[in-house]
């Protein structure tokens, strides 16, 4: 989606666990991304408006 792909320690810890163990590629980065932002209360509404029709 193009946001920050900077992510803490402790969010690759849980990257590397089972749960995502089976991820292609671009489902990891994507998840990455998420985590990465996840901390930021107005990113949501701002996808919300650029991806996605009224």
């Amino acid at each position: 989606m193009g946001l920050s792909p900077r992510i803490d320690r402790q969010a690759l810890r849980h990257l590397e666990g089972q749960v995502y163990a089976g991820l292609s590629s671009s489902d990891r980065r994507l998840e990455e991304e998420a985590y990465a932002n996840q901390d930021d209360p107005e990113i949501g509404a701002l996808l919300l408006k650029v991806h996605c029709r009224s």
